[in-house]
């Protein structure tokens, strides 16, 4: 209550400001863990042989579930140019059930011209548990505004996953975006595909930062609905990149960068995710703070990783009934993972608009002048000595209470108390100080 005070009050103490500037998601059982004509001889045959240029794009296969955010990661691995998409699996614990799931991502790659990629769907029941995404989130994904086209692939994901990693050239990088129980059925199924990913990049958990599901204060949403699968990923052996939301919670969406992407928006690419935007106003104005870069940024992890800030922790992954399900905590037992704890919002955005468009364009957002600059510090200076102030004549009044200020009430009376105070004495003294 004290905060909004010294809000107001440095409001009264600042009359205008300059322009406005832009601010800056087959299956087994699976116990927890914690695939001739023959030349004349009186000739001698010559054969020409011409090698096929080897591609030096990074095989990717991502799994995840129609939203928002993970059609942002798909748009952005499907178009970047030093990757190679090589399939789309999808957990059925996911926010998008299977069915639509399935045909929206088939119609979403034909449009980006990668319509012979196969998409298969995976289980919906968690390994372990009846953890899952609210209904109303899950009918919401399942309404989604994309295109579709008849399903490509009869394999379960877990088995295409195996299928694709086995058969792949090159070690495959896996990016993860939802829960990740085709992930562990895959390395359950067959342990010898860790040896051939280069990687697992998981967007999930939260490790020094609050969770963000509604049943305890520790849970990211992906990690919480199959904390089990999770914990088989996490010590499968695989060499593992955690996005967490102590990273992700540095890239609110906004108005900015629709903008920008809208301006420009010609490609496939940049009017899938524009128009997704567009028909969820939330993420433009996001006036709650709610919605964030979660799937793109661990795409664009594969592609820069200075957007990004690593440590490593060694994790575990709780998954009892206790309070703390789904909780990616430290712990001396757990497994070496790879945590981003941080993220560059403005590095992030330029690169994802860049690959959206395909070409390098502007972010729309501007450097501040040297008067601006100037006017932000006089307000910080402001806000500063209004908050001791405010503290010393609050701590004042509140002497002359009798008894602790632990209610609404008698809070408001000191208040009142303060107030005339604030606003007559060492206020204007204070603030006088600052010419």
């Amino acid at each position: 209550m004290r905060g909004t005070l010294v809000v107001a009050l440095a409001v009264l103490a600042v009359s205008c400001a300059p322009t406005e500037s832009g601010s800056p998601s087959s299956t087994s059982s699976v116990a927890p863990a914690v695939a001739s004509s023959t030349a004349p001889t009186t000739r001698t045959a010559t054969t020409t042989t011409t090698d096929a240029p080897v591609s030096t794009r990074r095989p990717v296969l991502l799994d995840y579930s129609p939203t928002v955010s993970d059609l942002g990661a798909l748009a952005f691995l499907a178009t970047h140019p030093d990757l190679e998409l090589i399939g789309v699996t999808l957990p059925g614990t996911g926010e998008s059930h299977c069915e639509p799931g399935v045909a929206h991502t088939r119609g979403v790659l034909t449009a980006l011209g990668l319509g012979d990629l196969p998409v298969a769907c995976g289980p919906e029941e968690p390994l372990t548990g009846f953890n899952a995404f609210p209904t109303s989130w899950r009918l919401d994904a399942d309404a989604m505004d994309l295109p579709e086209a008849a399903p490509n692939e009869t394999l379960s994901a877990p088995d295409l996953i195996v299928r694709l990693v086995a058969s792949a050239s090159r070690p495959v990088e896996l990016v993860a975006v939802g829960p990740l129980t085709n992930v562990a059925l895959a390395v359950q199924s067959d342990p010898s595909i860790v040896e051939r990913l280069a990687g697992i990049t998981v967007m999930g958990g939260a490790v020094d930062v609050p969770g963000n599901v509604f049943r305890n204060e520790v849970g990211e949403w992906n990690i919480w609905v199959d904390p089990t699968a999770a914990g088989v990923v996490f010590a499968s052996g695989a060499r593992v990149t955690l996005v967490p939301l102590d990273a992700t919670n540095h890239l609110p969406s906004g108005r900015i960068f629709y903008e920008s992407l809208d301006a420009a928006a010609t490609t496939p690419a940049a009017e899938l995710v524009r128009d997704a935007w567009t028909a969820h106003g939330d993420w433009i104005d996001n006036r709650d703070g709610f919605f964030y870069f979660w799937d793109e940024l661990a795409a664009a992890v594969l592609v820069d990783e200075s957007i990004v800030t690593f440590e490593e922790r060694t994790l575990v992954v709780d998954d009892d009934e206790r309070e703390t399900k789904g909780w990616t905590r430290e712990d001396p037992a757990g497994s070496v993972v790879r945590v981003a704890v941080s993220a560059d919002r403005r590095g992030f955005e330029q690169l994802f608009l860049d690959t959206l468009i395909g070409e390098p364009t502007d972010l729309g957002y501007r450097t501040p002048t040297d008067d601006e600059l100037g006017y932000f510090e006089a307000v910080a200076d402001i806000e500063a000595t209004a908050t001791e102030v405010i503290d010393m004549l609050f701590a004042e009044a509140a002497d002359s209470v009798a008894g602790s200020v632990d209610d609404e009430e008698t809070f408001l009376g000191v208040v009142a108390m303060a107030l005339p105070a604030i606003f007559a004495g060492p206020w204007e003294v204070r603030l006088g100080s600052l010419g």
